[in-house]
Formats: C-alpha cells, structure tokens, sequence
C-alpha cells in the first residue's frame, strides 16, 4: 500500500514538473528563434551596408580621378615653372608669398609657349610698378633679421636708391658682397668652417639649411643659380656670351663690365631676400 501511495505522489509531482520543463524548454527555443532572427537582421543590415558603400565609391571614383588629374596638372605646372626660371635666370623668394600665383602661372606658360622673355617681364613689373614701391617695401622689412646688421642695412638703402634711378652700376657691386657676408656670418653661427675666399661653399651651406629647413624649394632654384651663374668661372662665363648672368667674379674682379642691367639688379635685390629665411 505504501508503494502505491508513493508512485502516486510521484504521479502527481511529474505532472506538476513537466509543464514546467516544456515551458523551459519552449522559452529556450523561442530566445535562440530571436537571435536567428537578430542575426538575420545583422546580416540584412550589413548587406544593404556594403550595397550602399559600394555604391558610394562607385560615386566617388570620378570625383578621385578629377582630383589624381588636377595633382597631375599641378605637378606639370610645377615642372615647366621650375624649368623656365632656372632657364631665364630667377628664382624664388619670400616677397613672391603673397603675390596671387596665377599671375606667376600665367608668366610661366607664356614662358613655355615661346615667350621667353615673360618671366623677366614678370618680375620687373612685379617689383618696379609704381617707382618699385613693391621692391622698397620688401627692403624695408629685413632690418629685423639679425644678419641685415645696420651697416648692411645702409649700403642696401643705398644700392636701392641708386636701382630706382638706373644706376645699376653702383646697386650690383654694392650688393654683392651683402650677399657674400651674410653667408659668411651664417657658416659661423652653425660654426661651419669655411675658407674665406670660398664664396661659392658658403653660399651653398645656406641653401642646405634652407633645405633642412623645408624650404627645398627655394633652395634647389637658388642652388642651380649659384652654381650656374653666380659663382661660375669667368673663363666659362666668357665662352657662353649670356648676357643675362649675374657673375660675382666677373663684376668684382673687373673683368666683366657688361653687367649693369635693371634685371641683375634686382636679382641681387632678391637673392638678399632669399637670406632673410636663414
């Protein structure tokens, strides 16, 4: 009789219990059916992503290549510029900052087009418009850099003077060796010994730490300048019969009298302002 009465609370205990379990039981499936369907969703989602993001970039490739052409265009420009200064004796300097670089531009193409001499025009009309106001402004500012001494300051106010009436005679020797010295106090502020006599290395020193600078640049152009103009042998200079040279040797050793031109002026003008990054 106990037996009996016991498998009956057994009965009565498992039919209680197994609601219970089959309740578990469906709840479960019904969480792992919401996570189907979430990750369904998730996959749904992530899809319409990637359509959406393909097709953006299929959007954006003319746009990427409108923008690789321009860089291409800008990189030939840059090219012919750099080809026609070095080629007509210029190069660049701070007070060309703040000039709008198409007018730049448009000398240069004209330049590659066959005009030769537009660079040239460029810069005079640049700096001489108005009794050369752009070029006296520029001048005036350098007073600050500790290589424009006082001294130095005068004999350029003076080559300035003598520039503005013609005088072009007096403005090129006079300012040479500005150039020369302030080169020379720059090597030994680095503490870079170099020969006295050796104008050229120090002028080359400058552009190298115009270079280290960031100012690769400027420092290329004026580089190829020294090096092909500035400091080459008369003997050289002679045999190119180039009357655009500005030579340091042949004006101040008097043996090259066929200097004095507006255009070598004012290139003296800016090679001094091409030291006022130093």
């Amino acid at each position: 009789m106990k037996d009996k009465n016991q498998n009956l609370n057994d009965l009565f205990r498992s039919a209680i219990i197994l609601p219970n379990i089959y309740k578990n039981i469906a709840d479960s499936f019904n969480q792992i059916s919401a996570t189907i369907l979430e990750t369904q969703k998730a996959v749904f989602n992530m899809a319409n992503y990637l359509d959406n993001f393909n097709k953006a970039i299929q959007a954006m490739v003319p746009d990427i290549s409108k923008i690789i052409d321009f860089a291409e265009s800008i990189k030939k420009l840059r090219e012919i510029e750099k080809r026609a200064l070095i080629e007509s004796g210029w190069f660049i300097c701070p007070s060309l900052d703040p000039v709008p670089y198409h007018y730049i531009r448009n000398a240069v193409i004209q330049y590659d087009k066959g005009r030769k001499g537009s660079v040239t025009v460029f810069m005079k009309s640049l700096y001489g418009d108005k009794d050369w106001e752009y070029l006296d402004k520029v001048v005036n500012g350098w007073s600050t850099n500790k290589f424009f001494t006082k001294q130095r300051v005068k004999i350029i106010k003076d080559a300035l003077h003598a520039h503005k009436n013609g005088q072009y005679t007096l403005s090129i020797p006079a300012l040479l060796p500005i150039i020369e010295g302030i080169c020379g106090d720059f090597c030994k502020t680095q503490n870079i010994h170099v020969n006295d006599s050796a104008s050229s290395q120090k002028a080359k020193n400058a552009m190298q730490k115009l270079k280290t600078d960031g100012k690769e640049y400027v420092s290329e152009l004026v580089l190829e300048f020294i090096e092909n103009q500035l400091y080459i042998n008369t003997g050289n200079l002679r045999a190119l019969r180039n009357k655009r040279f500005l030579n340091r040797h042949g004006i101040l050793h008097g043996s090259y009298s066929g200097y004095a031109d507006c255009a070598r002026s004012l290139r003296c003008f800016l090679l001094l302002d091409v030291l006022t990054l130093l």
